[in-house]
């Protein structure tokens, strides 16, 4: 004999069974609608450090809500830097989405330390949200120590004309630096080498160069190169 269990039945009318929504906890399965926006909260970007006259790495987002808290999609979110010194956004206006998600990027402008990007929904009453980020001048050089096995730091930053220089503290195990992706043309590779030597590269495009070592698999870093 088989039993079949109902965790909820619901009767509408006469005669219809509608398994209604939700589980032991109560909590809705259905999908939430929406109603008018009555919430603007940020959702990312907000309080990075980057380099003045570059694209912070991540856009800012906010996100538009309901009384329920249910994403509001439609929503005009205007976007302004505060002051002329803050640089630039693009776009100026974007709309929330599926998810009551609307982003932009913000570009730094290029001596303010502390620039801030305003964020203002089309819907009446919701509040005004300020994003900040802060900006320094870009390094001229960096160093990376080649270990055994890992490069120190994996990441690094240096401006466009900036040389980064590798060291190897490996002892007597040989380790290569070989561009893998980046601006073409890439860059020259180091040897294989090892024991107290180094090597440099200085870099004229913007753009993200990634490398690794070929004898040893993981061993992997990047530099970025910005304005």
């Amino acid at each position: 004999m088989t039993v079949r269990r109902w965790d909820r039945v619901c009767l509408v009318g006469v005669g219809v069974l509608v398994a209604c929504g939700g589980g032991g906890d109560g909590g809705g399965t259905g999908p939430c609608t929406p109603g008018a926006a009555t919430q603007l909260v940020k959702s990312g970007g907000d309080q990075q450090d980057w380099y003045f006259s570059n694209a912070l790495p991540s856009p800012y987002s906010v996100t538009a809500r309901d009384a329920n808290s249910c994403a509001v999609p439609g929503v005009v979110v205007t976007w302004a830097p505060a002051t002329a010194e803050d640089g630039s956004v693009s776009p100026t206006q974007s709309t929330t989405n599926a998810s009551g998600v609307a982003t932009t990027t913000h570009t730094l402008g290029a001596s303010a330390t502390t620039q801030t990007v305003t964020a203002t929904a089309s819907t009446a009453g919701l509040p005004i949200l300020m994003f900040a980020a802060h900006a320094a001048a870009p390094p001229t050089s960096g160093a990376v120590a080649v270990n055994n096995n890992f490069f120190s730091p994996s990441s690094i930053v240096v401006q466009t004309g900036g040389t980064v220089t590798w060291t190897w503290n490996s002892g007597l195990t040989p380790h290569n630096v070989t561009y893998t992706g980046g601006p073409a043309p890439l860059p020259s590779n180091s040897t294989t080498q090892a024991g107290g030597t180094s090597f440099s590269t200085t870099f004229t495009n913007v753009g993200q160069y990634t490398y690794h070592c070929t004898i040893h698999a993981g061993m992997d870093g990047n530099v970025t190169v910005v304005h």
